[in-house]
């Protein structure tokens, strides 16, 4: 989960993150939330196995003027949730 979300980019933003595991990617260019929001549920990581997984945040051109995002912020902490 993404918890204790900052977000101020317009609502237009152009801020986006992926994620792979392994090399494979799993969530790719999803907009960043403005909320506290999930991430990704029920992944089962067999016993004796490791994952790697990478989060990557990008923010795209968009061959208009994006000035009002300049000196915005995301920020957020990672919540990951074993059962």
């Amino acid at each position: 989960d993404f918890i204790d979300v900052t977000n101020n980019y317009t609502e237009e933003n152009n801020l986006y993150y992926s994620i792979k595991r392994g090399n494979s990617i799993i969530i790719e260019d999803d907009r960043v939330p403005y909320k506290n929001s999930n991430i990704i549920s029920d992944v089962v990581i067999p016993s004796k196995t490791t994952f790697k997984y990478t989060l990557i945040f990008e923010f795209k051109e968009t061959d208009i003027n994006q000035d009002i995002d300049m000196g915005k912020v995301f920020g957020a902490k990672i919540k990951i949730v074993v059962k």
